[in-house]
């Protein structure tokens, strides 16, 4: 079943931006853990983990319970967990097939880097948390600058350093990121990462933080610049390594229009190929038959897919065909799911479950309705050579002797 990942929005592309649900965020695509986002305002926070049984993650000064986001619902196991370092804890458990973020039991290691490595930015928080709260919409904003301010006991407008002290305290930045830097230079004759050539928990953590960085101050700001040309560049490649990682929702990122709706929910539906980018023309589209569509319109001196105009008839084939092969899902669901990797198959077994109601060795035709099915499913693949043998006299294909969408599509049918 597909994760429920409760995170903060903004007026950003994209919505995300904080560092923490980043860590997870991160730690979801990092395992190949398939995911929903669930976008919740600062002041729902508490009363949303409180109607959900999320535990605090702190106490306030006045010792009353402290709400926080990351948090996940797990619907294949039940649990409700916030905390991104409990969440990435729990999942490295739940899914030991997946890639570890705390390889071969080093745990604690991982503990006393978050601390060292927090402590290396102290600087930075009167840099960023005032320019923080202009990404956020209304209702954070004004939950995040007074909670903000409360905690520095002054407006957030005076906690930004100025002058001769806001170069000191640049400087200082510089110097702490410098010590990490050391830290990832004792491994650099290995890979990129804390631990050489394997991603783990410390990365993610140094690249949310980044991240967040870039994000609210913007690629091209000084901030930014500045930062990533730090230290040989470490950090701005250290992100371009993670950079698939950070993954918000690949449709919505890239503003592809969603394939259809889905069923059970009602909500867009993004999780599903092919897409392409055209970079002459900077469109961005999912589903083939746009896309085929799309090509015959765009790549005039190429055969075309859809002669004569028959875009309008080959749609209807779609429809045609689609019911005459249906019975293909029952016999091949089981097979497709076992060829593919551990993230896509657990990903595929679930959804396909949801839609059948039943597991998929349930949903598999077996015994005298596995041949009364297959039976059918021969009539239906001889309606379809029929079709084709109005034209033999004069070709292959479906029209005359040049291929078109339709013999795309069989052949596709086919090769699965």
């Amino acid at each position: 079943m597909t994760i429920i990942f409760y995170d903060i929005p903004s007026t950003l592309a994209g919505n995300a931006w904080s560092p923490n649900t980043f860590k997870t965020r991160y730690t979801l695509n990092f395992k190949g853990i398939a995911f929903t986002t669930e976008w919740v305002e600062y002041p729902v926070i508490e009363p949303l983990c409180k109607k959900l049984g999320i535990k605090p993650t702190a106490k306030n000064p006045d010792g009353s319970d402290h709400y926080t986001l990351p948090a996940i619902h797990d619907p294949s196991t039940g649990v409700y967990i916030a905390d991104s370092v409990l969440i990435a804890e729990y999942l490295d458990k739940t899914y030991p097939n997946t890639p570890p973020v705390f390889p071969r039991n080093t745990l604690g290691l991982h503990h006393a880097f978050a601390a060292a490595f927090s402590s290396a930015l102290e600087p930075l928080w009167e840099f960023i948390l005032p320019d923080t709260r202009f990404v956020l919409n209304p209702r954070s904003l004004e939950y995040f600058g007074r909670t903000r301010e409360q905690a520095f006991r002054k407006p957030l407008d005076d906690v930004r350093p100025k002058g001769e002290y806001a170069i000191k305290r640049w400087a200082e930045l510089q110097e702490g990121l410098g010590k990490v830097n050391t830290w990832y230079s004792k491994t650099d004759d290995l890979g990129p990462y804390l631990m050489g050539n394997e991603a783990s928990w410390d990365d993610i953590i140094v690249a949310s933080y980044l991240t967040w960085l870039r994000v609210v101050w913007g690629q091209d700001s000084q901030q930014w610049k500045d930062i990533a040309g730090w230290h040989g560049g470490r950090w701005e490649r250290l992100l371009r390594e993670l950079e698939m990682y950070a993954t918000i929702d690949t449709g919505a990122k890239l503003n592809i229009r969603p394939t259809s709706k889905k069923s059970l929910e009602g909500t867009d539906h993004y999780d599903t190929l092919p897409v392409i980018y055209d970079p002459s023309t900077g469109v961005y589209l999912a589903d083939s038959m746009v896309i085929a569509n799309y090509l015959d319109k765009t790549c005039l001196n190429t055969p075309s897919l859809f002669p004569n105009k028959t875009v309008g008839m080959h749609y209807a084939f779609l429809v045609a065909i689609g019911d005459m092969v249906a019975l293909i899902w029952e016999f091949t669901n089981l097979a497709a799911a076992a060829i593919l990797g551990p993230p896509s198959k657990k990903y595929i077994w679930d959804v396909r479950e949801r839609s059948f109601g039943k597991s998929l060795e349930g949903a598999s035709p077996k015994g005298e309705y596995a041949v009364a099915q297959w039976t059918k499913l021969q009539a239906n693949f001889e309606t379809v050579a029929s079709w084709y043998a109005r034209t033999d006299d004069i070709g292959l294909y479906f029209i005359e002797d040049e291929i078109l969408w339709a013999d795309i599509v069989m052949a596709s049918y086919l090769a699965k």
